[in-house]
């Protein structure tokens, strides 16, 4: 930095402040690590839901599903030519 008196060659920050912050970040990775695993059942079950609601759609209505299903085997056969 321009007109600084100095060059500060190192800092020293005091053994008890590095121990108090290393405290509350193990206290963190638990909190974190719970979180996580709560966020990942979570899409676990929104994607199980979606699969359980297409398949109910494919159930109750086959007409409509028949129909997309036979428009896109005729697609992918002149796709492969």
């Amino acid at each position: 930095m321009r007109g600084a008196p100095g060059v500060v060659k190192r800092r020293v920050v005091p053994n008890e402040a590095v121990e108090a912050m290393r405290g509350r970040i193990e206290e963190w990775e638990t909190e974190v690590d719970g979180i996580l695993e709560e966020e990942a059942v979570e899409r676990q079950m929104r994607i199980a839901d979606k699969e359980t609601d297409k398949a109910r759609n494919l159930v109750c209505q086959p007409e409509t599903f028949s129909s997309l299903l036979l428009s896109s085997l005729e697609f992918s056969d002149t796709t492969s030519l």
